[in-house]
């Protein structure tokens, strides 16, 4: 199974979250050397056709997709199934399904050839409900920050806080952050709280918010 390019959604979502995936996409693109399939041109094609007929042929809507092999990122599951799915490798970043949503799960994706899972939770969690979503093929695939956001060491004498926390926390990465603070009770580290539907976030020895953000705009307070 060889990957002939990458779908990417940045011509039209802009939600700031995205930004790190759209890093991903090029850090792939550049070391496998394929390259970026900008997804929205071709839905434009389909969604201005002036017959209403027109549109509703499958043979028009598997014209205006590639037949190669392609992967994409989904932030979170889709719940209907992708035109040309036989064709594209997803890659599931956040994954909240309750076990009751996993037959429709299943219905997006089983045409998939395979489907990547970023978070381990998720990926047992589908594994203990084989069941419930039979015709994908998942595998665990993790994620993790570009290179170019590692610290170098004079950055690190300059820290002021030791750990952030950011964004949805992995229970298996949480309970080890857990253990390690409590072995470390001088450690000093930034958490996300919901207040009053903005979120925000903490730092453990202190009881104003050190950065938030709403309605994607942000406030940098520290």
């Amino acid at each position: 199974m060889q990957l002939s390019y990458i779908n990417t959604k940045c011509d039209f979502e802009h939600r700031f979250f995205f930004d790190l995936v759209y890093e991903w996409e090029n850090i792939i693109s550049g070391t496998l050397n394929i390259p970026l399939y900008h997804e929205y041109r071709p839905y434009l094609m389909y969604r201005n056709m002036r017959n209403k007929y027109l549109r509703q042929i499958p043979v028009l809507r598997e014209f205006l997709y590639p037949h190669r092999m392609s992967l994409c990122f989904d932030m979170d599951p889709v719940e209907q199934p992708r035109f040309n799915s036989k064709h594209i490798i997803p890659w599931i970043i956040d994954f909240h399904l309750p076990e009751e949503k996993l037959p429709q799960f299943n219905c997006a994706y089983r045409e998939h050839p395979l489907v990547l899972i970023s978070c381990l939770d998720a990926y047992n969690f589908l594994n203990e409900h084989k069941d419930l979503c039979p015709d994908i093929k998942i595998e665990y695939l993790p994620l993790s920050l570009p290179d170019q956001y590692a610290f170098d060491e004079k950055y690190l004498q300059q820290k002021k806080y030791d750990i952030a926390l950011v964004g949805n926390q992995e229970t298996t990465m949480k309970s080890f952050f857990e253990k390690y603070v409590t072995e470390h009770p001088n450690v000093t580290y930034v958490y996300r709280k919901n207040d009053s539907g903005e979120y925000k976030y903490y730092a453990n020895n202190s009881n104003d918010p050190v950065w938030g953000y709403s309605r994607g705009l942000r406030t940098d307070n520290s």
